[in-house]
């Protein structure tokens, strides 16, 4: 139920999740990161529901939707985490963050092997997944997450007018023009279907002298 999905998504703090996750080395946004091509503008992205400060509204929207749902009291549910010290507190942080509306989610922690059998195996109603990506091109974020043929669409979201979109954008040799249609195709994700509720982008850290420039 795609009210459920919103719910989620408007549920997440997304700074707490920086601050606590991260110790602050984090950006949020949606599927493409910031300063990448398609990303969409903070300044549009701070207006959204889900990313807008305070979180009063979103929290009391996202009870409504599950009330309209037939959820006017939550529900259990389970949320699939990787056990290790990177993984152990994201679970964690989510499922405080759904309780607020309800959602009273217990952090089913596994190791690799039983992780990644269920993972491939889609057996969970809810999951907290992070990947590291190479380069930050349209098709590495969109076609593996959103496209119905993706290799990382764990949230099983298949859409054919998206796979066009996606489709579409990757083979668009005009740079400004595919940005826009990557933009087109998140505007839509966070509009309409919500298949992902994207909660931070890390930021690499590194030392370097300080006569080093432009690295």
């Amino acid at each position: 139920d795609v009210r459920v999905r919103k719910a989620v998504h408007l549920a997440l703090d997304r700074k707490a999740g920086i601050d606590v996750l991260q110790q602050g080395a984090g950006l949020y946004g949606y599927m493409m990161p910031p300063g990448t091509l398609g990303a969409l503008p903070q300044a549009e992205i701070d207006k959204l529901p889900g990313y807008r400060y305070p979180k009063d509204q979103d929290v009391a929207d996202a009870k409504k939707l599950l009330a309209d749902a037939g959820y006017p009291n939550g529900f259990d549910t389970k949320l699939l985490n990787r056990a290790g010290p990177t993984f152990v507190p994201r679970g964690v942080f989510q499922a405080d963050q759904l309780k607020r509306i309800g959602i009273r989610a217990t952090v089913d922690t596994k190791e690799d092997t039983s992780f990644y059998a269920d993972l491939f195996g889609k057996t969970y109603p809810i999951i907290t997944y992070g990947e590291g990506e190479t380069i930050g091109d349209p098709d590495v974020y969109l076609y593996q997450y959103l496209h119905s043929k993706g290799s990382k669409n764990f949230s099983g979201f298949a859409n054919a007018e998206i796979d066009k979109l996606i489709e579409q954008q990757s083979r668009t040799l005009d740079v400004q023009e595919r940005g826009k249609i990557t933009q087109d195709i998140q505007r839509r994700m966070l509009n309409d279907y919500y298949p992902i509720a994207h909660i931070l982008h890390l930021v690499g850290q590194m030392g370097a002298w300080k006569d080093v420039r432009n690295y």
